[in-house]
């Protein structure tokens, strides 16, 4: 008797031990891969068991920006957020994987980045859908109608006309006596700046860092205070400029180069002052 009484009582524990609630998790996609030109990948965290799942992120690389970091989910649920690739790291092959730390345990997902950019803003010509080149007319016709349009008024009587498109990250200048730009002015200077994600020859970005800039074209020929708390750090001869703010590039210029035997002095003053005001406007 007291043997079967101990046989049921195993048999009950066993049966209460199967039936104890637990988390399980998995994830979709098991794997992710970005590249340049596909930067944003959607991750899955799966709770297909019965028990409330905690789950964070224990490992992340730096290249890397998940949209959502930890959380909580009941029973037989899921979440999917984005993970985005950071555009700004040097060009390269980057190899790595994310941890997922859970109360039921771990799974680890395999990374991949593979960062080569095509060399969009071309310093001293223009960005690859723009250049210098171009009339009114014809960006009009490249790039649609304009997000908004501004124009700023010169002591001299001159209007700078600024044309911008702020979803691509592209903002171009013209110079005249008019109220309004002319068919067939020409572009004077590009701005590019946030979202726009291209990179110079040089592999300088927006959102690159002050000392990276320096890495890749040397001291600024010029330096000076704009007038919202940043530095204009000027490469004439090269027609490139790089706006940062804390040390963070937020706007790439693009112009003529400088001709320091043609004597354009007045140029080059109108340029500065243009670029300085132009980053004032565009950052309010």
């Amino acid at each position: 008797m007291k043997l079967l009484i101990i046989i049921l009582a195993s048999i009950s524990i066993l049966f209460l031990v199967s039936c104890e609630k637990k988390a399980k998790l998995s994830v979709n996609p098991e794997s992710l891969e970005f590249t340049y030109t596909n930067i944003t990948k959607q991750l899955t965290i799966i709770n297909d068991g019965d028990k409330f799942l905690e789950w964070s992120f224990a490992q992340m690389p730096e290249w890397l920006e998940p949209t959502r970091t930890d959380g909580k989910l009941p029973g037989n649920t899921d979440v999917t957020f984005p993970i985005i690739a950071n555009s700004y790291f040097n060009q390269g092959n980057y190899v790595s994987e994310i941890l997922v730390s859970t109360n039921e345990g771990n799974q680890r997902i395999p990374v991949k980045y593979d960062l080569f950019h095509e060399y969009s803003i071309q310093t001293g010509y223009g960005i690859d859908e723009i250049d210098l080149t171009y009339k009114y007319k014809f960006m009009l016709q490249k790039l649609g109608v304009p997000d908004y349009s501004d124009t700023i008024h010169n002591n001299n009587g001159s209007i700078f006309h600024i044309i911008a498109y702020e979803n691509k990250g592209i903002a171009t200048y013209f110079l005249n006596y008019s109220d309004e730009v002319l068919e067939d002015d020409y572009i004077l200077m590009i701005a590019v700046l946030y979202p726009y994600r291209g990179v110079t020859a040089n592999n300088i970005s927006i959102g690159r860092e002050y000392e990276d800039m320096i890495t890749a074209y040397g001291e600024p020929e010029y330096i000076y205070p704009d007038n919202n708390g940043g530095f204009l750090l000027s490469y004439p001869t090269k027609g490139v400029d790089f706006s940062t703010y804390n040390k963070i590039i937020g706007i790439i210029w693009i112009y003529s180069p400088y001709n320091p035997e043609l004597k354009q002095d007045n140029v080059e003053l109108n340029r500065i002052d243009m670029a300085k005001r132009m980053s004032q406007f565009l950052e309010n």
